[in-house]
């Protein structure tokens, strides 16, 4: 691509990672990373923040510094929208909430984890600050770093 093409504010093209995730009530897997090569990513939302609720993805150097982070719609379906004729739309809890998404990160230098951050999904409990609910390297893919957190 060259600069005329991205003349409309778009980023340039870098190397970019497709990490694929799939997810259960059993926990969410790390099932594939595939690099990218020339796929233009958008810059890094706020690193420093406050409480907030919401989805998330950052992405960690080996120190556990956050080189990049990128706020997103929650991907994990946990509701279906149920039509029926004549009668309002519903929303129900979905018993088997197994499904897979897919992420687009940029390839930064240094970065060895992927940590995904997600707001509770129970109604009750809507809109309260997201925490941390999976950390994924990205040097050892079959590792986790919330398994190293459970140990301490």
């Amino acid at each position: 691509m060259d600069s005329k093409s991205r003349e409309g504010g778009g980023a340039a093209p870098t190397r970019a990672l497709r990490l694929t995730f799939s997810y259960s009530s059993k926990g969410i897997h790390l099932d594939e990373i595939r690099p990218l090569e020339g796929m233009p990513l958008p810059p890094t939302d706020p690193i420093q923040h406050g409480p907030e609720a919401g989805f998330w993805y950052e992405l960690r150097d080996a120190k556990n510094a956050t080189l990049y982070r990128q706020v997103v719609d929650n991907p994990m379906r946990h509701e279906a929208e149920v039509y029926a004729e004549g009668a309002p739309i519903e929303r129900l809890t979905k018993e088997d909430h197994a499904d897979s998404f897919t992420l687009l990160a940029p390839g930064l230098e240094g970065v060895t984890a992927i940590a995904l951050f997600s707001s509770p999904l129970d109604p009750a409990t809507f809109g309260a600050a997201a925490d941390e609910i999976a950390c994924f390297s990205l040097v050892d893919p079959g590792k986790t770093n919330l398994d190293e957190q459970k140990k301490r």
